[in-house]
C-alpha cells in the first residue's frame, strides 16, 4: 500500500488536526481500533478462545521478526521499552566493578535501569555528545576490559540524531560487549536489520512510530546471547517449566526455555497485541524502505523551508544522521505553543525547543500551518 493519501485516511485525527508529534505518541488508525474492538467484542460475546489468542501472538511475533530480519523465536512481547531494558539490566548478572556505557543524550528510560545498579558497585560511564552526535570513536574511548554493556537509542529523542549502529555494533562485537538498542524512535519509520548491525538486544514500545497502543511493545534478543541472560521475572508461558530437582531444597527448579520467549510471563496483553499487530501489518504493506524514503524526503523539505526562514535548527543534518525528528530552538516557547494549539497543530514544545516528528501519513502540506505558527510567534522570518 504505497498510496499515502489512502494511508492518511486511516487516521481520522487529520480531519481537524495536523499531527507532527509521533515521537511523543502516535495517532490511532481505524485499523488498530477495529482490531482491538473486534477482539473485545469477540471476548464479550463468546468468552474468548485462548488457543486462538495464542495463535494471534505467534502471527504477531512472525511479523515483527520479518520487520527486523530475525527469527520469530527471537522476539518477545513486553509492556514498554522500560520493561525490556530492566529485564536485560537485571538478567545479565552485573557484578561490582563492571561498567555500563551510556551517553548524555539518552532518554531517562534508558538511563534509570542502569543507574539502578550503581548501588551494587556497577559503574555507569558517560559518552559526551559532540554537537548533538554520539560517535563510535567516543564510545570506544570509554570501553575497557570490564565494560559489559553499551546501551543507546538508535534515534535520539531530543534532536533526532540517527546513531551509527553498525559502527558501534562492530566495536561491541569485537570486545564481546552486549549491544543494547532502544529503538522506540526508529522502528516503524526507518529500516533496521538487527543481524547486520550486530545488535544483541533491541527494545521498543509500540505507542510511537510503530503506531500501536500504549502498554505493549517488542523485545529482540539475539540467539548468540540469549542463554547468557536469565529472566528476572518468571511465570507461566510456552517455554519455561517447573521440574523436579534433587539439588534444590524445595525439590523443584525452573527450566527456562532456550529463546527469547522465555522472558514472557503470565497472561499476555492480548488486546494490545491485536492492536499492535494490525498496525505492524499496515506498516509492512508499505514496507520499511518506502516509509523511510518518504520521511527523509519530508525531513529535507522541512529543513529547506526552515532554513529559508532563518530558523535555528539543532538537529544534526548529515546524510546518515537524519530521521523522522527535527528540533528547532525557540525564543518564546510558551507564546509559540499557545499559537500552535489555537491553530490545531500538534507537536512537542519542551526545554526551549520545538520537536517536530512525522510519519508516512504526513505530507509536505502539513508543514504549512506549522511554518505559519512560527511566523505568527515571530520565531522565524517571513
Amino acid at each position: 500500500m504505497n498510496d499515502f493519501q489512502t494511508i492518511r485516511d486511516e487516521f481520522p485525527l487529520f480531519a481537524n488536526k495536523i499531527h507532527l508529534d509521533v515521537a511523543f505518541k502516535c495517532p490511532l488508525s481505524n485499523r488498530l481500533v477495529q482490531a482491538m474492538t473486534g477482539f473485545l467484542v469477540d471476548y464479550q460475546m463468546t468468552g474468548g478462545n485462548k488457543q486462538s489468542w495464542l495463535g494471534m501472538v505467534e502471527r504477531a511475533r512472525s511479523i515483527f521478526s520479518r520487520m527486523i530480519n530475525v527469527k520469530p523465536e527471537d522476539i518477545s512481547f513486553i509492556k514498554n521499552t522500560s520493561e525490556g531494558l530492566n529485564t536485560i539490566a537485571w538478567g545479565i548478572g552485573l557484578t561490582p566493578g563492571d561498567n555500563i556505557i551510556l551517553n548524555d543524550l539518552e532518554h531517562t528510560n534508558n538511563v534509570q535501569p542502569w543507574l539502578n545498579h550503581q548501588r551494587f558497585g556497577v559503574e555507569v560511564r558517560w559518552v559526551r555528545n559532540q554537537n548533538g552526535r554520539i560517535l563510535p570513536d567516543a564510545v570506544k574511548e570509554r570501553m575497557d576490559g570490564r565494560t559489559r554493556v553499551v546501551s543507546l537509542s538508535s534515534v535520539q529523542y531530543k534532536n533526532g540524531f540517527r546513531s551509527d549502529l553498525q559502527g558501534i555494533g562492530e566495536l561491541c562485537r569485537k570486545s564481546d560487549i552486549l549491544f543494547v538498542v532502544d529503538a522506540i524512535q526508529h522502528l516503524g519509520v526507518l529500516s533496521l536489520d538487527a543481524k547486520r548491525l550486530n545488535i544483541d538486544v533491541l527494545c521498543c514500545g509500540g505507542h510511537k512510530f510503530l503506531l500501536g497502543p500504549h502498554g505493549i511493545g517488542v523485545m529482540y534478543v539475539s540467539e548468540s546471547c540469549v542463554n547468557r541472560i536469565i529472566p528476572p521475572f518468571a511465570g507461566i508461558n510456552s517455554k519455561n517449566q517447573v521440574v523436579e530437582s534433587r539439588q534444590e531444597l524445595s525439590g523443584k527448579k525452573i527450566c527456562f526455555g532456550g529463546d527469547t520467549r522465555k522472558f514472557e510471563y503470565g497472561y499476555m496483553n492480548f488486546v494490545g497485541i491485536a492492536g499492535l499487530m494490525a498496525s505492524a501489518e499496515m506498516l509492512m504493506e508499505t514496507g520499511a524502505n518506502t516509509i523511510e524514503q518518504h520521511v527523509l524526503r519530508l525531513n529535507h523539505a522541512l529543513v529547506n523551508r526552515l532554513q529559508q526562514h532563518g530558523a535555528h535548527l539543532i538537529s544534526p543534518l548529515g546524510d546518515h544522521e537524519r530521521s523522522a525528528i527535527l528540533t528547532v530552538k525557540l525564543k518564546d516557547p510558551q507564546h509559540f505553543e499557545s499559537i500552535m494549539l489555537k491553530n490545531n497543530v500538534i507537536a512537542t514544545v519542551r526545554e526551549g525547543t520545538l520537536r517536530i516528528s512525522f510519519h508516512y501519513y504526513n505530507t509536505i502540506g502539513d508543514f504549512d500551518p506549522l511554518i505559519e505558527c512560527l511566523m505568527l510567534a515571530n520565531e522565524i522570518d517571513r
